[in-house]
């Protein structure tokens, strides 16, 4: 029907009244109409009692009219079956049980149980753990119910004496909007979500999740997998005996409450590790990471397996040592009597020994040394830190000296032995 203002101007017009301008700009609604035009800052003023009297008669011609378009297309209506939607007759349930409702020219009977299953199903509606609630539509013609026909049912429920659900409670505070609704509500329709992925999930998505499970918890675990391929026969004895630790796994990992989620990841590393420890019905294996199959120098040791698997290689690989050299042994021709022991009690200078250059020397396979072995020094100290021999920084020219005849007939600066021997 049309807005009050039609009706004022006929009142305007049968009273032979001028009609103010406003009315012909005014486009809103009747109840922004009587709080903009009639009443100022709440109380109602004296220049608009003549038009809250003209409102009044209006208003009242409107709603008269209203109601009996109403009943006369309820009259003409058509009516649909009387049955539930499980095909019992309505005339056995009580009046306060049931629910009428006019719809797109047609009477819908219903019965306020099946309401609330619908509607719950329709709140609480979830996918893959994802929670998308959508709006309630009509069984019989799959039309999407107005929030007049919402209202109606939620009287009904009230007058019903059933326990209403607590979803559509929560949906009635927020004015039956879904959007707020889910905002609002979004931590307890998580919850549900989750239990409803434990109830209509798929074989193949659970068994996803258990194995995300054993990934997440795999230190705790001491990385134990489940031998894989698997058949669905064997993924679905695996998902029934690990349902119980895959819900609490899902709470700690989806959970919006902070508590809850802790005290579920507990549970869920906890009894699943005890399972695995116990019980042989489930086939699994260890596999370390490559970081940790393959540890430091410092963590080597005796007692690892590893490393003595490594030093068995190793030393298998080695080719055998060749033979050492034929060296003859240069006699050294001490004089005992130049030697004084150095008296222990007394921290002097150590006595110095005179040492005689050696006979002969014959060298290995290589031609020389390239240490320069300071045999020929007569003065030597019985100081148990002076080196044997040194290296000399620049290569000896000199070739008067008696004592390396052998060495110098090879025309040679440096003695390309390597070892004093």
């Amino acid at each position: 029907m049309s807005s009050v203002i039609y009706y004022l101007k006929k009142i305007y017009t049968k009273n032979d009244q001028l009609i103010p301008i406003r009315f012909f700009l005014n486009k809103t609604s009747d109840l922004m109409f009587f709080y903009t035009n009639i009443t100022m800052d709440g109380e109602i003023d004296d220049i608009s009692y003549n038009l809250l009297n003209n409102y009044i008669k209006a208003k009242k011609t409107k709603n008269a009219l209203n109601r009996f378009s109403y009943l006369y297309k309820i009259k003409k209506a058509k009516k649909s079956v009387q049955y539930d939607l499980f095909f019992n007759s309505l005339d056995i349930i009580k009046p306060n049980q049931k629910i009428e409702l006019f719809l797109n020219n047609t009477i819908y009977y219903f019965r306020l149980s099946d309401i609330i299953n619908i509607w719950v199903g329709c709140l609480t509606k979830c996918e893959n753990m994802f929670c998308s609630p959508i709006k309630m539509k009509n069984p019989y013609t799959n039309i999407v119910f107005n929030k007049a026909s919402l209202h109606n049912i939620y009287q009904s429920l009230l007058c019903s004496h059933y326990q209403i659900p607590k979803w559509i409670t929560l949906f009635f505070e927020c004015d039956f909007d879904l959007t707020k609704f889910s905002y609002n509500n979004y931590t307890i329709l998580k919850e549900i979500a989750i239990e409803d992925f434990m109830i209509n999930g798929s074989i193949y998505e659970k068994y996803e999740n258990i194995s995300n499970m054993m990934h997440e918890y795999r230190i705790f675990l001491n990385y134990t997998n489940i031998q894989t391929p698997l058949t669905f026969a064997e993924k679905q004895t695996i998902v029934k005996k690990l349902s119980t630790y895959l819900r609490n796994y899902l709470y700690g990992e989806y959970s919006c409450h902070p508590l809850k989620r802790k005290r579920c990841k507990n549970k869920a590393r906890r009894g699943l590790k005890h399972y695995l420890n116990n019980n042989d019905d489930i086939q699994t294996y260890r596999q370390l990471p490559i970081g940790l199959m393959t540890p430091s120098i410092n963590e080597w040791s005796s007692d690892s397996l590893f490393s003595r698997r490594i030093s068995q290689m190793v030393t298998s690989s080695m080719p055998p040592p060749p033979p050492p050299p034929t060296i003859e042994t240069s006699i050294v021709t001490l004089n005992t009597d130049a030697i004084e022991t150095p008296q222990p009690q007394l921290p002097t200078i150590p006595e110095t020994i005179e040492v005689r250059p050696p006979v002969s020397r014959i060298g290995n396979h290589r031609n020389g040394s390239l240490f320069n072995l300071n045999l020929s020094r007569v003065n030597r100290t019985a100081d148990p830190f002076t080196p044997t021999f040194t290296l000399n920084r620049s290569p000896n020219n000199s070739t008067s000296n008696t004592t390396n005849s052998t060495s110098t007939t090879n025309n040679n600066s440096f003695n390309m032995r390597m070892f004093n021997r």
